[in-house]
């Protein structure tokens, strides 16, 4: 991906399909993240909800090992998928500056962030926007 966007410093303008297709990759990517963000928070609650019930039973320890080593587990691998999350927007802001000054993009940075992308109800129109933009030559045209 990073060498994709390394190929579009060269001549950006002159290479609008390019920057396309990099950016319908992206959203790919990252909505295949957030998908797997969810199911780990779910199961994160599933588990919490079984140490609920064990801890509201009075069991033994060895009952509880494994719902908290799961657990932990599922906490890990959250932390990676947000890791993951951060690069790939990162990776994203990255072909902003190759097209927008940084001085311009600069107040724009400190702004909360928007969440998720996947799952917004306007989504499909933004992407319905965006590829006739770059059918009619790209932002800049």
């Amino acid at each position: 991906m990073v060498s994709l966007i390394r190929g579009l410093e060269t001549d950006p303008w002159m290479e609008g399909d390019k920057c396309l297709s990099i950016q319908i990759k992206l959203l790919k990517k990252i909505q295949y993240i957030e998908n797997k963000i969810r199911a780990t928070k779910a199961n994160i609650k599933r588990t919490q909800a079984v140490l609920e019930v064990h801890d509201s039973q009075q069991l033994g320890k060895i009952c509880l090992r494994d719902p908290k080593k799961s657990l932990l587990a599922l906490h890990s691998k959250l932390d990676g998928y947000r890791r993951v999350l951060h690069i790939l927007k990162d990776i994203g802001d990255s072909l902003a500056f190759i097209y927008i000054d940084k001085y311009d993009i600069k107040p724009m940075r400190f702004k909360e962030a928007p969440g998720f992308i996947s799952g917004k109800s306007g989504l499909r129109k933004e992407l319905v926007q965006l590829r006739r933009v770059f059918k009619r030559g790209g932002p800049f045209s």
